[in-house]
């Protein structure tokens, strides 16, 4: 059994960098679908703490950073939100920014907290399904190829 240290690591790192939770998982020696759970586990943790923060948060980045709000309704994540919504946002949210900068920007942004949570959980759990799959298929091929 694994100790809550190493999951608790694993979380954290998730909930900073999402692609940094599976190695983290793996050099724990973490089956793989436990690896996926916990590292989208860390991820959606982060996601919540920021929405729970979410109007100060929102208040304080306005006040004090306009320029980085301009440069955020600019940037590829603006260009994402504009074009697609909240859902476009949510699903790219692991992949670009990362979960809580997503639901930051989102908050940023006006989107409603229950799609900004709705989108990004959907976005986390896409994500955490596709690297998984992709490792397993990967591992099962270097395994097959290193036997012969």
């Amino acid at each position: 059994m694994k100790t809550a240290a190493q999951i608790f690591s694993v979380m954290s790192l998730s909930a900073v960098f999402f692609w940094g939770g599976f190695p983290a998982a793996l050099a724990f020696k973490f089956h793989l679908m436990a690896a996926g759970l916990i590292t989208a586990a860390g991820a959606e943790a982060a996601v919540l703490l920021v929405l729970l923060m979410g109007r100060p948060i929102q208040a304080y980045l306005l006040r004090r950073f306009p320029a980085w709000l301009e440069k955020t309704r600019n940037g590829k994540a603006g260009a994402i939100f504009q074009k697609y919504g909240m859902p476009g946002l949510g699903l790219i949210a692991p992949v670009m920014p990362g979960a809580p900068q997503a639901a930051l920007i989102g908050l940023v942004l006006s989107a409603k907290p229950g799609m900004i949570l709705l989108w990004i959980t959907a976005g986390i759990v896409l994500w955490a399904v596709i690297v998984t799959a992709g490792l397993a298929f990967g591992l099962e091929f270097v395994r097959v190829f290193f036997e012969r």
